[in-house]
């Protein structure tokens, strides 16, 4: 049909025409002492060159009925492969391959079985439908559950009870999965069989739902490749996020963060013909600064930097080790028309998200993931010897007890006044920044500095980190029901 069409001009041995005609010359042409022979017409031809430009003008259509009749034989055997993969192929064991010859199913590697897949559904089905039919025989209409919309065969409903009706102990012990002596004693207690039939019926039903659910988590998993790594995106990929422009006196959009980001040598803030470029275009007009900080001063800003050139290299790579090497960091702590809140808010504070202790992470290779090592187990049965599905269990370790002091800047970086912030800093910085008190107290606007708002994912999913918060959506990549909110 047309599907099998497609897939043979996706797998065509020839890569264009001219490939094409060089493989129908191959088969075609002979040599003959010193010259070449076209087997066709019986042309002589001195080298390649001369043959290939007869082959143009004389047996283009000899070609193209060549090529059908490749891609009829390679039809054929793929018809013959999948005879044999289904089972309704001939006992030989053997496909055709696209040049006549056979070829032995048992030497084909990673071939599932489909012919005892579907064998075992079509017992299982069977065997359904005779447990059901002897529930409904041994109970009466009002007590028999209703066969559509119930996992049971809509069918089987025309089954009435049948007075009198006694089964047979062999059925029992196959059904039911008991000894001969405890099938002797079910025959005898209709009320405890017709118990264990309902309990029988009501596993299948389960079974049932369980293997569409595997099912339908397999074909989502398949349906969705990877993403790719978004880290390597390129800055020009960015061009959407235009509407930054002049967000804490980032003249034109991004440009004031291609030093950061890779774009430029580090420290020197800014690509080339960046408005915003240098450490006063990255800090001006942030919020929360004393007065006269603002608005791109520049000269305020040598004040606070104790004379240092804003734009000294030195200087900047200086402030972004202590804020963690990205301005982008800054912003998600800092108060001011680039924090949450807007210009001159602050952010409000919370408790610290609590103590969580070790947490497994139970699932299957193949992307299959539950919460118990049941339902792991359960669904690993379903697979015995498939290397494609193995159990994957990992302990996640109890997170790490949080400080009591509070982060000013938001993201787990040190204090503003802390020990550690001052000491790495050059002397200059670090006794300007010291005798400074803290972000907002120069009129910026207060507020408490706590840790970072809660995140979470579209699905209900919350965290505290951005990393935990990332460790989840990576887990549900592509799906559209996993977002952030």
């Amino acid at each position: 049909g047309g599907i099998v069409d497609d897939m043979m001009q996706e797998v065509l041995p020839w890569t264009d025409d001219q490939d094409k005609l060089q493989q129908f010359m191959d088969e075609t042409v002979k040599p003959k002492g010193k010259k070449l022979l076209c087997t066709l017409c019986q042309h002589n031809a001195s080298n390649k060159r001369l043959m290939a430009a007869h082959f143009e003008q004389k047996h283009m259509l000899e070609c193209e009925e060549w090529a059908r009749e490749t891609i009829k034989s390679m039809k054929a055997s793929f018809e013959s492969f999948m005879k044999q993969v289904t089972g309704i192929g001939d006992p030989s064991g053997t496909f055709v391959l696209p040049d006549g010859t056979t070829a032995d199913m048992s030497k084909v590697k990673g071939v599932p079985d489909i012919r005892s897949h579907m064998q075992k559904k079509v017992d299982k089905a069977k065997e359904a439908d005779a447990i059901m039919e002897m529930y409904r025989k041994l109970c009466a209409p009002s007590e028999a559950p209703p066969a559509a919309g119930a996992g049971g065969d809509p069918a089987a409903g025309d089954v009435q009870q049948v007075p009198g009706y006694v089964p047979d102990p062999k059925d029992i012990a196959l059904f039911l999965g008991v000894s001969a002596e405890e099938a002797e004693e079910l025959k005898r207690d209709k009320a405890r069989l017709v118990s264990k039939l309902r309990d029988k019926i009501d596993q299948i039903n389960e079974e049932e739902e369980d293997e569409e659910s595997t099912m339908m988590d397999q074909m989502q998993n398949g349906m969705f490749g990877d993403l790719g790594d978004l880290g390597n995106m390129d800055l020009d990929e960015l061009a959407a996020f235009g509407g930054l422009g002049g967000l804490g006196g980032l003249s034109g959009g991004l440009d004031g963060f291609g030093g950061s980001l890779g774009r430029g040598p580090g420290g020197k803030g800014g690509r080339k013909g960046g408005k915003g470029a240098g450490l006063g275009g990255l800090l001006g007009g942030l919020g929360g600064l004393p007065p006269g900080m603002g608005a791109g001063d520049l000269a305020g800003l040598e004040a606070l930097l104790g004379g240092l050139d804003p734009n000294d290299p030195a200087a900047l790579e200086a402030l972004m080790g202590q804020l963690g090497g990205s301005p982008l960091d800054m912003f998600d702590g800092l108060c001011g028309p680039c924090g949450p809140t807007g210009g001159g808010g602050a952010r409000g504070s919370r408790e610290p998200p609590r103590d969580t202790g070790p947490v497994k992470e139970i699932g299957c290779k193949c992307g299959y993931s539950c919460g118990t090592m049941k339902a792991l187990e359960k669904h690993l049965d379903k697979f015995k010897g498939n290397p494609a599905h193995e159990a994957q269990v990992s302990e996640r370790p109890a997170s790490p007890p949080r400080s009591s002091r509070d982060l000013d800047f938001g993201r787990g970086l040190p204090g503003r006044h802390s020990p550690d912030f001052l000491d790495d800093l050059p002397p200059e910085i670090a006794a300007r920044l010291g005798a400074m008190g803290p972000l907002g107290a120069g009129g910026g606007g207060g507020g408490a500095w706590a840790d970072s708002p809660e995140m979470g994912c579209a699905c209900g999913y919350t965290c505290g980190t951005a990393k935990a918060l990332q460790k989840h959506l990576d887990r549900f990549a592509g799906d559209s029901a996993h977002r952030r909110k």
